[in-house]
């Protein structure tokens, strides 16, 4: 257990993801600038994205005119915003830090922050035998003529195809029998794209080679010229759904 008697960051995902940053001034700059306090080296963060200010006990969150924005919770702030001990920072929609108070306890908080998100949970026992519910990673899918289904990611190898042997089904005539597949790694997941796949993944436009990250709220596309229409919007289960409504693909 790690009592700290000033405020923490503790990095979810991005490029510090497993460290723990504390707080020893009143004001801390986050961005990709040298002279930020905490320097996070990703394309999506601002040279100056956002800062922690303390006033009197109390810490508030504020974003600089970042170019991606900066959430809490998953709202987009505007303005000078009071933090609680928990509460999840976004810079972009690929880092994610929680902010602990000082005193706060990392366990406690994870859970507590779990019960408040719009994500699919699962059910486990924790060390004393209590309960508590688990956010899911999981996969929206949409393709043309058909609503879109939602798949919570369980299983370290998932499997992303039109054959009925996979995993995760998509009856498309442009995906591929086995198309692709998602390798858990951490906490979150990476996507591969299988070498008999006939039309490429696209994440903002780019084509998907090798094994890539997949962060909060990346929309893959499968690059079709015959007007068919197939996506996938991950969640990484870190989120309130309002965050992503915004990248959900149209019917």
């Amino acid at each position: 257990m790690n009592l700290s008697l000033n405020p923490r960051l503790i990095m979810k995902e991005g490029p510090l993801a497993g460290q723990e940053i504390e707080f020893t001034q009143p004001r801390q700059m986050l961005g990709r600038d040298p002279s930020a306090d905490v320097r996070i080296l990703d394309d999506v963060v601002s040279r100056k994205h956002a800062c922690i200010s303390r006033q009197g006990e109390r810490y508030f969150l504020e974003n600089l005119g970042s170019s991606n924005g900066t959430y809490l919770n998953g709202k987009s702030i505007r303005e000078a915003t009071l933090l609680s001990s928990g509460d999840l920072i976004g810079l972009g929609h690929t880092v994610v830090m929680q902010f602990l108070e000082p005193g706060a306890n990392v366990a406690e908080t994870d859970f507590a922050q779990a019960t408040m998100l719009e994500t699919p949970q699962t059910v486990v026992e924790d060390m004393v035998g209590k309960t508590q519910h688990v956010l899911v990673p999981q996969i929206v899918v949409t393709v043309s003529g058909i609503s879109p289904s939602t798949h919570p990611l369980a299983r370290d190898v998932i499997t992303i195809g039109r054959a009925e042997d996979n995993d995760i089904v998509i009856p498309s005539p442009i995906i591929s029998r086995h198309h692709a597949r998602l390798e858990r790694s951490g906490a979150g997941y990476q996507l591969v794209t299988l070498p008999e796949a006939s039309n490429r993944l696209l994440l903002e436009g780019r084509a998907l080679t090798g094994r890539t990250r997949l962060y909060d709220c990346d929309e893959i596309h499968v690059d079709s010229s015959d007007g068919q229409r197939a996506c996938a919007l991950y969640r990484s289960g870190r989120w309130r759904a309002v965050q992503c409504a915004r990248f959900l693909p149209d019917n």
